[in-house]
């Protein structure tokens, strides 16, 4: 029978993972199941992010800051307070806000291509319509 390797979580991990559960219990329940449907993630997950077996995704970061009022600055890097009273948005919020408005501008540059095609299409297709009309007249 071979024996289960455990890969031991770095102590930066075990900080954070302590962090993340000191701000479960006070901000969101004290019942693990409960906090993960809060939170929209099943308990089990809770579990390995509190154990320091899986590490804190920045969508669950993303969900604590604008659901329950996180500063992530204090769950990453023990800046600061659990929760900021003032709501002053973090460098990582201020990146998460930016990632939301590029993927944005993204979706609306996609949809102006798809346009830009569709009317270029039109453009060629009423020239065709006007060279065809010009030769029938000649």
């Amino acid at each position: 029978m071979k024996k289960k390797r455990i890969m031991k979580t770095p102590k930066h991990d075990m900080a954070v993972a302590a962090r993340f559960k000191e701000f479960r219990v006070k901000n969101i329940s004290k019942n693990s199941i409960e906090a993960g449907l809060q939170i929209g993630i099943p308990q089990s997950r809770i579990s390995r992010i509190e154990s320091g077996e899986q590490p804190v995704t920045m969508p669950i970061i993303k969900v604590l800051t604008k659901k329950f009022g996180l500063n992530s600055d204090w769950l990453l890097h023990n800046l600061g307070k659990p929760t900021d009273a003032a709501k002053k948005a973090s460098s990582l919020e201020k990146s998460m806000q930016l990632q939301d408005k590029v993927d944005s501008l993204i979706t609306q540059v996609k949809i102006l291509d798809v346009n830009q095609t569709k009317l270029w299409n039109i453009v060629e297709q009423q020239a065709k319509l006007i060279e065809d009309l010009r030769n029938k007249l000649k």
